[in-house]
């Protein structure tokens, strides 16, 4: 029907764009030198295409243009939806830079209250926090991040006002090796990676390592989300709950 058309049209544009730039040579993926480099509109095309392919689990038809051993791997990877494999394309060709926006999610193993009981102790109050929350609300607080520093509200009254620094560094630095782990286990010896203007990673971490303990407050994240873009790092969402 017209959606195979579409992923035929898709197929033949991308082989053209490969054979045009010398990256598909006998009908064979090659691996380029370490300076190749292509006109930056082919490399979105190519980008956009294999998106295009893999989102609609058709990544399948680039199959012929494997080696016979990462022909076995990739078909051992959809048949298994291992996607992490799946998605291994192209990372010597160098494509594209770095993504436009990287989503980092960081999620404790266990999630405070629903799965972990927290004991107010000294405290006499807990609330709950969310990045924004409805004015009008008695039982959220609304949270915030401006100059690293972390801002906790609950009407006009600031709560907590928190360096938040320290913490989305150790973050990210864990964020990294825990990507360099993954990488490490992709075994496409082609080294192939489908790159996209936007990366969605999560992360389950240890649950002490998402609480922020004080003298007056105690700070228990089930959810730190941030973006990168460049070397610009941004809080996008949080929740969680207070206590103080």
């Amino acid at each position: 029907g017209m959606f195979q058309l579409s992923v035929q049209n898709q197929v033949r544009r991308l082989e053209f764009l490969l054979k045009k730039n010398q990256l598909l040579v006998n009908n064979k993926l090659i691996t380029p030198a370490k300076d190749f480099k292509i006109p930056e509109q082919n490399a979105n095309s190519i980008r956009s295409i294999l998106n295009y392919l893999n989102k609609r689990g058709e990544i399948n038809q680039i199959h012929t243009w494997l080696d016979e051993k990462d022909q076995k791997i990739l078909s051992a990877a959809i048949r298994n939806n291992e996607l992490n494999t799946v998605n291994a394309i192209f990372t010597n060709i160098h494509l594209v830079q770095e993504p436009v926006f990287t989503y980092q999610r960081f999620f404790p193993d266990k999630k405070f209250i629903q799965d972990v009981a927290v004991e107010t102790g000294e405290f006499k109050q807990i609330l709950s926090f969310v990045k924004y929350s409805d004015e009008k609300s008695t039982s959220l607080c609304m949270a915030e991040w401006r100059d690293s520093t972390l801002y906790i509200f609950k009407n006009n009254d600031t709560l907590v006002k928190q360096s938040f620094n320290d913490l989305t560094q150790k973050l990210q630095s864990w964020g990294k090796r825990q990507d360099s782990l993954e990488y490490a286990r992709i075994p496409l010896s082609t080294r192939l990676q489908i790159l996209s203007n936007e990366q969605f990673k999560n992360y389950n971490i240890a649950t002490d390592s998402l609480i922020i303990s004080q003298e007056k407050y105690k700070i228990l994240f089930n959810l730190i989300e941030l973006y990168r873009q460049d070397t610009n790092v941004g809080l996008k969402d949080m929740n969680g709950y207070l206590l103080y």
